[in-house]
């Protein structure tokens, strides 16, 4: 099932998307850039949803591909990481689990802030101007 512009269901009320991260086997994300660096990135992990995403190559900078995402190259691939993931839910809920894990140690706004501040704190007892 796929919502969005220009989709046949068309956009998804912001308040029916917890409910259908939730229900989700699988979620694909796909980038319009370079990437990889959009918010579904993130609420999808955060849902433990096991995440199929471009931008391969880069997956690592922010998710261990493989193991808290799934990343492909080519469309090619793409279809066959979600055949692939669909024939084995225990693994895709492992996957899903996993960047949940991450998600909750790194990426919640109080982590974010904690790294921040603790950055800043080094570099002031350091003397860095």
């Amino acid at each position: 099932m796929a919502f969005g512009s220009g989709w046949g269901k068309g956009r998804i009320d912001d308040e029916d998307v917890p409910s259908f991260y939730q229900r989700a086997r699988l979620g694909l994300n796909v980038h319009n850039s370079l990437g990889p660096i959009n918010g579904r990135m993130y609420d999808l992990a955060a849902f433990g949803v096991c995440q199929v995403c471009d931008n391969k190559s880069t997956l690592s900078l922010v998710f261990e591909e493989g193991k808290e995402i799934v990343g492909f190259q080519s469309k090619r691939e793409c279809v066959e990481m979600i055949r692939y993931y669909l024939s084995k839910p225990d693994e895709a809920r492992r996957i899903g689990r996993a960047g949940q894990e991450r998600f909750l140690r790194d990426y919640t706004m109080s982590a974010i802030w904690t790294r921040f501040f603790s950055s800043v704190t080094e570099l002031v007892e350091a003397g860095s101007p």
